[in-house]
């Protein structure tokens, strides 16, 4: 599942179907209903007003619904594994030996980790699914939004690139296994 493109085309099919940007009486109230019956209980959740009705409550609403489709993208008939499971099975499939520093070392990063709370909620979603004794650490820098681009444009300038880059002609010839030939 590509979650970008799901939500993306999740939230444009149901801005479509709700008339985009008209005014709807009660929309307000009922998508911060809807909202409340989707979140965890330990979810705080704000549902602001516009003022005087001037505004589209429509984009309020699919913000927060992008996060719960991100979250729970099951309840959006997109998949059975939110990404909290998705993280979780990720570091089930190490080995047992390094299983406790990856449990310590979840870290956060890209334009939806941005939401408040969204460590919280990733903890104890992953600690619900951990054994007991593991302990969790999700961690959650203060500039993660553009993390991942600072990150890989870090790694361009490293002399060592051009060595480890690994092309489509290479993977096509060699299949994953060229990952280990040239990164290891």
């Amino acid at each position: 599942m590509r979650c970008d493109d799901d939500i993306r085309n999740y939230l444009f099919a149901n801005i479509v179907l709700s008339g985009g940007s008209t005014m709807v009486p009660g929309i307000t109230e009922r998508m911060s209903k809807e909202i409340i019956a989707l979140a965890p209980s330990y979810t705080k959740i704000k549902v602001i007003e516009p003022p005087e009705r001037k505004c589209n409550t429509w984009i309020v609403g699919s913000v927060l619904a992008s996060l719960s489709t991100f979250q729970q993208p099951s309840l959006f008939g997109m998949g059975p594994t939110g990404i909290h499971e998705k993280v979780y099975n990720s570091i089930m499939k190490n080995d047992v030996d390094i299983r406790n520093d990856l449990f310590l070392n979840i870290v956060l990063s890209g334009g939806l980790t941005i939401f408040p709370g969204i460590a919280e909620r990733m903890s104890n979603e992953i600690t619900a699914l951990a054994p007991i004794s593991m302990k969790i650490e999700v961690i959650a820098p203060p500039k993660r939004k553009h993390n991942t681009w600072m990150g890989g444009s870090i790694l361009a300038f490293l002399n060592t690139f051009n060595r480890k880059l690994i092309t489509n002609g290479e993977y096509d010839e060699f299949g994953p296994s060229v990952v280990h030939m040239k990164c290891l």
